[in-house]
């Protein structure tokens, strides 16, 4: 199935589509006065919550963090005081883990994705958005969003990935390649690109059709739990089980270099500075690096 609308379907779901893209998410001008960075001198403290925290991002703009639960529901947090903001974001099914959550790239929504196997859209007041995102047939672990704010990625226990429009309506063909459970997705920050790591030990490269572009990245030695793109679209970092970092080229997907075998444990979250000088990495150990 090709990943563009049918010639009679489209129109409707384009016009639908620019309707919640014009009502939730237009472009606001950015607060040159200040920002979160220069209000943050100490540690904050956040308010003790009464479930597991699975999963966190920050707003754009760094004064907001969405916290997904254990429990099944998100909350909202003010990242210079760390209080909490507003009441629980409830929808998900009670007691369903939220495996992963993401702002907007304005900062005026979220995406959660749930081990109810749904995805939900809200606002930041807890509302939901449209509909549930449905079609996944096991537990969602990763949520993205494009770029330009359009589409929405994810990756489940089904083995698949998925891209969906802004009122949950999935967009062609499912993503199929991956022999396990996808545990991180991501676009390339052009939005043309998607990539994604498994519990089959696989990266794999996608174009929006749901193409595999190539042969898989290969060398992990167990599950791939989390991966990114570098600023300049030219690199990606994985981090795994195998308790290795590793730092590859998208074209000729060969490592660079030796893999960063630094930390004691499960690397379970990789990440690129803005600049792309630095990268950064959570552990079982215990420790960030």
């Amino acid at each position: 199935m090709d990943a563009e609308f049918s010639s009679e379907a489209q129109p409707m779901q384009q016009q639908m589509q620019q309707e919640v893209q014009e009502m939730y998410f237009a472009e606001e001008s950015p607060d040159q006065s200040d920002s979160a960075a220069e209000d943050v001198a100490n540690p904050v403290i956040f308010t003790r919550l009464e479930s597991e925290v699975l999963s966190v991002a920050f707003s754009p703009d760094g004064r907001k963090i969405i916290a997904g639960l254990g429990n099944g529901t998100l909350q909202l947090f003010d990242a210079i005081s760390g209080k909490i903001i507003g009441n629980p974001f409830q929808g998900h099914e009670k007691d369903a883990d939220i495996n992963s959550v993401a702002f907007s790239p304005n900062g005026t929504a979220i995406i959660s994705g749930s081990a109810d196997e749904t995805l939900r859209l809200w606002d930041l007041q807890g509302n939901q958005i449209g509909q549930s995102f449905q079609g996944h047939k096991g537990r969602i672990y990763s949520v993205a969003f494009s770029p330009d704010g359009k589409a929405i990625i994810s990756g489940s226990a089904d083995e698949t990935l998925r891209l969906w429009d802004l009122r949950g309506n999935q967009i062609g063909q499912s993503f199929q390649g991956h022999e396990s459970t996808v545990l991180s997705v991501a676009f390339s920050s052009n939005g043309k690109e998607i990539i994604s790591g498994s519990d089959d030990k696989t990266i794999r490269l996608w174009d929006l059709r749901g193409n595999q572009i190539g042969n898989p990245f290969l060398g992990h030695k167990n599950y791939v739990n989390s991966v990114a793109f570098s600023p300049n679209g030219n690199e990606i970092i994985s981090g795994g089980d195998d308790w290795t970092i590793r730092l590859w080229d998208l074209q000729s997907k060969q490592i660079i270099g030796q893999p960063f075998q630094e930390h004691g444990a499960t690397v379970n979250s990789v990440a690129f500075s803005p600049d792309g000088e630095m990268l950064i990495s959570g552990s079982s150990d215990k420790t960030l690096r």
